[in-house]
């Protein structure tokens, strides 16, 4: 399951354990940091802790989304359409794993209960909401790295995706 890289930047940002003063990207020095080398020149141009949260999200997601295999050898599934269509994503995964489910079991209708007061009741409003809570440059500097990493699935423009899996 992938989310927004925006909405996940927006939630790291709230929780405040990302909230340390930032600097610049660092590479780990671990084994097997060859996927950080090889984009060495562009990190080195991040400036912001959200870039380099969006450039991390980047980096865990781009080569299983854009592998030649995605939803052959695994399903991806975007969170914001599994929030909308939960029952259209359901299927996809029942028919792809040729499993049989009563869904009339699953009352699809019922609205989901978050763990915070504060989480907006209108599904579409829970997803979108780092949309009004993202500056302009934010997003800007974001859709930058989203650019350079080649992420097509998100955008600034919308809250939901860009590519959706069926």
């Amino acid at each position: 399951m992938i989310r927004h890289p925006f909405a996940v930047v927006n939630s790291q940002l709230k929780h405040g354990a990302w909230n340390g003063t930032f600097s610049k990207f660092i590479i780990p020095n671990t084994p097997y940091n060859d996927i950080y080398q090889k984009h060495r020149s562009f990190l080195s141009t991040i400036t912001t802790q959200e870039e380099a949260l969006v450039a991390q999200w980047c980096l865990s997601n781009a080569v299983p989304l854009n592998h030649s295999e995605n939803n052959t050898r695994w399903i991806t599934i975007n969170y914001e359409d599994l929030v909308m269509n939960p029952e259209r994503n359901i299927k996809r995964v029942l028919s792809s794993w040729n499993l049989v489910f009563d869904l009339s079991l699953i009352d699809f209708q019922k609205n989901s209960v978050t763990t915070k007061g504060s989480s907006p009741a209108s599904t579409l409003k829970r997803i979108s909401s780092w949309k009004e809570q993202l500056s302009k440059s934010q997003l800007d500097k974001m859709a930058r790295v989203l650019d350079y990493f080649q992420i097509e699935v998100y955008s600034k423009k919308s809250a939901m995706p860009d590519i959706v899996y069926k």
